[in-house]
């Protein structure tokens, strides 16, 4: 069956439906008509500019609205677009450019390293000459055969591969997604995950091939429990694709606050999936519906998937529709029965391998009775009912934060350091979730954890660097000849040092230690510097922000990273929070919150109006009950809460809404 790729299928719906509300991110909302016409005026610059069938194009952006601009841009133009997270380090990007061969770069932001035979379109400073492109759909067509994508995942050797996605990839993948998933869980999922990873696929994908609207949540409202709940609250319907680690820490923060706002559906995927959470999900969340999503990359997103039930085992349930799962021993026999096998992966969303690496492909897939598969390197088995178990890995690839790393990669990395020789990293599992990556290394130049850091970060990403990095003379051998990991010493958080000073700088130094298992800081030392992970920082955020009572975002704490300069950002907060709450004027004109201008500006030009207020009605039958007495609580209650007895009304001036407070309730 032919299937037509998405972004035709986002110009059909552009011409049926030209003014429905295409995308929204923050303030920025774009119709359909005008996001397609955008898209086409890039495509013909990037056409000018040498894309064609089958090139393709790195996209350097910032998680905002010009991510669906250059996505469909691309594709438009022919070409395939190369993910370049603004998080990964310069040597990174500049290995994935250099892999992919990507002459033309799409960007919002600075590239960080020098830009040499390599055309940046940036789309700020080149907006007049984007606007003198062709509006029209270019006349370009590709074939299910042709690259839509490639994203990068970590490599053993220490490099980048690159998964190459076909139209026929993820058009498969998508249309599966419509039939078997859309209509169970009942609402979209706003895009929350980088472009870099598999995840972000139906968070993308699905609203711009179906006419509805794409909601993109800036990192700072995704990673920031208090804003992404307040987004919910006012998106209902929507659910959360999302990996348990964080997941684990947003419901930890709704049930400490009473947060009641929560998606409709959740979408595991990324890591195991624990019964502990699940139950937990279940009793703040009540009827709230969960899958468990399960696959690799190479197989769009995933190849198998459950619905997650109250009380009932944790599976990775069946095999998409018209795809295949196969069981096989070490010598790619398949297995008998429920005996455990490594997971292979066949069917239209198993991709066609990896970029420039002919050795690498003829290991991991392998054909068998006229089928292609993927080995997966997981060990699974299957349940009585026929359902499948994943029970972990074959070779040194693990997950951390949900994101696919290589050990063997983080490894290389260290040993390039100065003065190191050798280096074996492991994981901590202390924690059910918060998994760390714990480094040794032989060198004979004991170094602090900050020195080995500032090396790291230039090679590999946040999330691939150890937590903690022991310095060792030898390493502890077995008979064979191999090291003898258990007799490693124990890894520890490597800034041990006195404990910080008295006041807000104490507080927060005993939050991180005790979410880092590690001794607390002094006011100098550097949080990034701790062994944190990026889940750590979010949990520290959220820690802070019930603690002090101010509002934190992720980006606050990279912008004052030593306890002492976010200590007095905090109190800085807790100050101007006091400042605001002192008791206004009567009859003085105030400025509006956001969601009271929201609530202002629905009541102004909707036809239901009160569409935030809830009705209801409560009938007491008792004798002892007082009328009077009720009013007097009431009366008590709206004295002391100057919202409740405050109205918006337009200025004398502008006309321009301002919040009034009355000096008693008005009925």
């Amino acid at each position: 069956m032919q299937r037509t790729p998405l972004y035709k299928r986002f110009e059909d719906i552009a011409k049926q439906t030209p003014d429905s509300v295409a995308l929204e991110c923050g303030s920025c909302r774009v119709n359909s008509a005008d996001l397609n016409e955008k898209a086409n005026r890039l495509a013909g610059y990037l056409v000018a500019h040498g894309v064609g069938k089958g090139c393709a194009v790195g996209l350097y952006l910032t998680h905002n609205q010009d991510i669906p601009l250059a996505v469909l841009a691309v594709q438009k133009a022919g070409g395939c677009y190369v993910p370049l997270s603004t998080a990964f380090p310069a040597e990174k990007i500049r290995d994935i450019i250099s892999d992919a061969a990507c002459s033309v770069v799409v960007a919002n932001a600075p590239l960080p390293f020098a830009k040499d035979g390599v055309t940046v379109v940036d789309l700020a400073a080149q907006s007049d000459l984007l606007q003198q492109q062709s509006a029209e759909n270019p006349e370009v067509s590709v074939a299910e055969g042709d690259a839509a994508y490639i994203l990068y995942t970590s490599g053993t050797t220490g490099k980048p591969k690159g998964v190459v996605i076909s139209h026929g990839n993820l058009t498969y993948y998508v249309d599966w997604y419509l039939s078997h998933l859309h209509g169970d869980t009942g609402g979209d999922l706003p895009l929350m995950s980088s472009l870099a990873f598999a995840a972000a696929v139906k968070q993308l994908y699905v609203p711009l091939s179906t006419g509805a609207c794409l909601h993109i949540l800036p990192p700072h409202v995704a990673q920031n429990s208090s804003l992404l709940f307040d987004w919910y609250s006012r998106h209902p319907s929507h659910g959360m694709y999302i990996v348990p680690t964080l997941w684990e820490e947003h419901l930890r923060y709704a049930k400490a606050n009473g947060v009641t706002a929560l998606p409709r559906f959740i979408l595991f995927s990324g890591e195991p999936l624990k019964e502990k959470l699940v139950s937990e999900t279940f009793a703040h969340c009540g009827n709230i519906r969960l899958w468990n999503l399960y696959g690799p990359t190479e197989t769009v997103a995933n190849i198998t998937y459950a619905r997650v039930e109250k009380g009932a085992p944790i599976t990775i349930g069946r095999a998409l529709e018209s795809s295949e799962v196969l069981l096989v021993d070490d010598d790619l026999r398949p297995v008998a029965g429920a005996d455990v096998g490594e997971l292979c992966a066949a069917g239209p969303g198993v991709t066609s391998g990896y970029l420039h690496r002919g050795e690498l492909n003829l290991r991991q897939f392998f054909t068998l009775n006229g089928k292609r598969y993927y080995r997966t390197g997981d060990c699974a088995a299957y349940l009585p009912d026929g359902t499948l178990k994943c029970l972990g890995r074959k070779d040194r690839q693990v997950k951390i934060s949900g994101i696919r790393v290589e050990l063997g990669e983080v490894e290389n990395a260290l040993s390039s350091l100065p003065n190191v020789r050798e280096s074996v990293v492991l994981v901590d599992r202390s924690e059910d979730y918060d998994h760390k990556l714990a480094a040794y290394v032989l060198s004979d130049h004991e170094k602090p954890y900050a020195a080995y850091v500032d090396g790291l970060k230039k090679i590999l990403p946040e999330y691939a660097i150890p937590a903690s990095i022991v310095t060792l003379q030898a390493f502890p051998k077995l008979p064979n000849g191999k090291i003898d990991v258990l007799h490693l010493p124990a890894a520890k958080n490597q800034q041990a040092k006195p404990t910080a000073g008295e006041g807000t700088a104490a507080r927060i130094s005993a939050m991180l230690a005790a979410l880092t298992n590690g001794a607390n800081l002094a006011p100098e030392d550097n949080i990034l510097y701790s062994g944190a992970s990026s889940i750590t920082i979010i949990k520290l955020a959220n820690r802070i922000q019930s603690a002090f009572h101010v509002h934190l975002l992720i980006s606050d704490i990279y912008s004052h990273p030593d306890i002492r300069s976010l200590a007095n950002f905090v109190d800085t907060q807790a100050a101007h929070l006091t400042q605001a709450e002192e008791r206004p004027t009567i009859g003085e004109d105030l400025p509006l919150a956001v969601n009271q201008k929201t609530l202002w500006l629905v009541e102004k030009t909707k036809e239901v109006k009160q569409a935030y207020n809830i009705v209801f009605s409560i009938n007491i039958k008792d004798e002892k009950f007082s009328p009077a007495r009720l009013q007097n609580a009431l009366n008590t209650i709206t004295q002391q809460n100057d919202v409740l007895r405050s109205l918006i009304v337009p200025d004398g001036h502008s006309g321009n809404p301002v919040r009034k407070v009355l000096s008693a309730y008005q009925p």
